[in-house]
């Protein structure tokens, strides 16, 4: 199953080429606020559905995760076409232009770009997932940052998720499980492949939903990151807790109907 393009935190704000919020600027079809969220979109959209989307994702990371949500203002900047997107960003971020979405942070505010697409509520789930993650932890490993993000990106019943379960279970019945040693080893977006989201994904499938144990476990790892401890690499700091760690993730992911995230 193909995985969505998006990348990972970067710590840059670009300048929001429009007058400031409630002024008249005619690029903006929708200049809205809710909360800590300011809207700004090149096209007609409900205001309200996308707000509901991203407080479900910060309700889930809150009370599954214990990743707790700040009233640091976020900013989502929506275009009509992908060449809009794309004519935006070129300048200021040129590797980003063969994504769908991106978020930027300065600590202080958080803007997510992303263009009108039919995955347009994947993305702004996957990226806000994103903002959140980097608004609790000092730092993010980045199997955990595009796991969870991916996990949270859709909701349970949809149907794309089964397909993605399925090649994770073929794969680790062929012998070919996702390694999480493997995913620890990579630092920057650019070097994830379609198969390394998809199995940071199954392993937070794994992490919180095949025992208490290992919920409890990762949680008490991200619990540990945002306290300001360095923690070292998960598959390490868990052996006093899950020793066989590995061999108790293959026997999740060989099964016929692992569980998947839900909401």
């Amino acid at each position: 199953m193909p995985v969505p393009l998006v990348i990972a935190a970067l710590y840059l704000i670009l300048p929001l080429q429009c007058t400031g919020f409630g002024q008249e600027n005619t690029r903006w079809v929708i200049q809205q606020q809710r909360q800590e969220f300011t809207i700004y979109s090149e096209f007609p959209v409900d205001v309200d559905a996308v707000c509901h989307q991203l407080q479900a994702v910060t309700k889930i990371l809150q009370q599954q995760f214990g990743i707790e949500p700040t009233k640091a203002p976020v900013e989502l900047i929506l275009f009509n076409t992908r060449k809009s997107y794309e004519d935006y960003l070129k300048d200021e971020l040129p590797e980003a232009l063969n994504r769908r979405a991106v978020f930027f942070s300065d600590n202080d505010v958080s803007q997510i770009y992303a263009w009108k697409s039919r995955w347009l509520t994947t993305d702004l789930r996957h990226e806000i997932t994103h903002v959140r993650l980097h608004q609790h932890l000092p730092f993010v490993p980045l199997w955990i940052d595009e796991g969870i993000a991916e996990y949270l990106e859709t909701q349970s019943e949809e149907s794309g998720l089964a397909s993605r379960r399925e090649a994770v279970r073929w794969k680790a019945r062929l012998g070919f499980p996702p390694r999480l040693t493997s995913l620890e080893q990579l630092q920057h977006a650019a070097e994830m492949q379609s198969d390394d989201y998809r199995n940071s994904w199954a392993w937070i499938c794994y992490l919180m939903n095949d025992s208490d144990t290992s919920r409890e476990a990762f949680k008490s790892y991200l619990r540990k990151i945002h306290n300001g401890e360095a923690p070292g690499k998960f598959s390490s700091w868990v052996q006093p807790q899950i020793s066989d760690l590995q061999q108790s993730a293959n026997s999740y992911f060989r099964k016929s109907h692992f569980r998947l995230n839900s909401d």
